[in-house]
């Protein structure tokens, strides 16, 4: 079982809640937003910025709401369906591991949390080209996906298409780059897709 210290004396969850986004006939998720001890937010903003973006992106209809078959609500009492958690970078490497030795996020399911690594939030990706909106919300995107149902990473389909939001595009968006960092993955072409932070990047 992981024992991770520095999550177990996180902060409460950040005040405030959201209405309700998505159709009221949709699986619920609820979520609270945490920021582990000890990482200062001033200079992005401070914690209630960082719910904020996170409240924004899941609300965004081309989020996971976009098909009607999920809804959100972020509360700050009660038990939620998952906590999304801004966590630093080592107390991120105890709950997701560090087997490949990149900075990366996760969700881990036996605590029911994202987590949110400060470094990525901070820097972002080389594959998002200096767009650290973007890679924040694809971060967002990406492991509340996790959170919600799809556990499996995907590759890029074609040449130039959108990358899909189950690419693991923190380490890039050409199949062969991530196939060189994770073998089990199995996606050994030279397929290349562009960036992209959203489920369903062009709503119908």
């Amino acid at each position: 079982m992981l024992v991770i210290s520095a999550m177990t004396k996180a902060a409460a969850p950040i005040t405030g809640g959201t209405d309700p986004v998505g159709r009221p006939t949709a699986e619920q998720f609820t979520y609270t937003v945490e920021v582990e001890d000890g990482i200062d937010t001033v200079d992005f903003g401070g914690d209630d910025s960082v719910a904020r973006m996170i409240d924004a992106t899941l609300a965004n209809p081309k989020s996971w709401t976009a098909d009607g078959a999920v809804a959100f609500q972020r509360i700050d009492k009660g038990t939620p369906t998952f906590t999304i958690s801004l966590t630093s970078p080592m107390t991120t490497r105890s709950a997701c591991g560090y087997t490949i030795q990149l900075e990366s996020s996760c969700y881990n399911g036996e605590l029911g949390r994202v987590v949110l690594n400060l470094a990525r939030w901070v820097r972002g990706a080389n594959a998002f080209e200096g767009d650290l909106t973007g890679y924040r919300q694809y971060a967002i995107n990406h492991e509340v996906g996790h959170a919600i149902g799809y556990p499996q990473h995907v590759p890029c389909p074609a040449q130039g298409a959108l990358a899909p939001i189950m690419m693991q595009q923190s380490f890039g968006v050409k199949n062969r780059d991530i196939f060189d960092l994770d073998k089990s993955e199995g996606f050994g072409n030279d397929l290349a897709c562009r960036p992209n932070a959203w489920v369903a990047p062009v709503l119908k």
